[in-house]
């Protein structure tokens, strides 16, 4: 009896012990100020967009899109995965309804200092409207 009881203090010891002591996978959340570039356009944009880097699986990225002076508008979505970008603008101004822009990037740096860039692809209702190069770069909070 008593060494049934020992046993079970011990393995009681070992798992507090474990708990107290394991390292916890929690994602973390960043607000980022973002400035991008359309390169062959020579357009210059910002917004904001939400990180949320995570140790296990791929990162997400969400925002809104404002260019005023191309009047646009659009949601933007996005995940990365070890250093591999893909970005979805989605236009919801009424000028531009029913355009996309998808981007593949490559990406470095760190959750506070990001920088991607790569190619897009620029799409009216799925049917490909032109194609491009672009920059961003990511400062976060």
């Amino acid at each position: 009896m008593h060494g049934t009881i020992r046993f079970g203090l011990i393995m009681l010891t070992v798992v507090v012990f474990g708990l107290a002591t394991g390292t916890a996978l929690v994602d973390k959340q960043y607000t980022c100020e973002m400035t991008g570039r359309w390169i062959e356009q020579k357009d210059e944009f910002v917004f904001q967009a939400r990180y949320v880097a995570k140790p296990a699986g791929a990162d997400t990225f969400t925002g809104l899109y404002f260019n005023a002076a191309a009047g646009m508008t659009a949601n933007v979505k996005g995940v990365a995965d070890k250093g591999a970008w893909m970005i979805i603008f989605e236009y919801t101004d009424k000028a531009h309804k029913g355009q996309v822009r998808e981007l593949i990037g490559t990406g470095r740096g760190t959750p506070e200092l990001l920088t991607i860039q790569g190619n897009y692809t620029y799409k009216q209702d799925g049917r490909q409207i032109g194609i491009g190069t672009f920059q961003l770069i990511g400062r976060c909070k």
